[in-house]
């Protein structure tokens, strides 16, 4: 059974690169779409950005797109079905 929670570590978070080089809005979707692929069902992210952008609150398309890109991994679960994955939550939590 999952746990109803996952270990935060701010040393790592506060000391990477993206974040400290990202603005708040970036960093709010970053750690949204983390929460929401620990909850979501197989610990992944659906490959539909308006899905993505009702969970964030109707940031735009642009600004979404680019998190994504840089922080979460496009898998391929069978021929044309997709998901985003962060890997390092995934090995460590999910």
């Amino acid at each position: 059974m999952k746990l109803p929670r996952y270990h935060w570590y701010p040393d790592d978070y506060l000391s990477s690169p993206w974040v400290m080089s990202c603005d708040l809005i970036d960093e709010g979707i970053y750690r949204r779409l983390l929460d929401y692929q620990w909850k979501h069902p197989g610990c992944q992210l659906p490959d539909d950005i308006e899905y993505l952008r009702r969970l964030c609150k109707g940031v735009r398309s642009a600004r979404l797109t680019k998190v994504l890109n840089q922080n979460f991994m496009r898998f391929e679960v069978e021929k044309g079905k997709f998901y985003w994955r962060n890997q390092r939550l995934y090995v460590e939590f999910c």
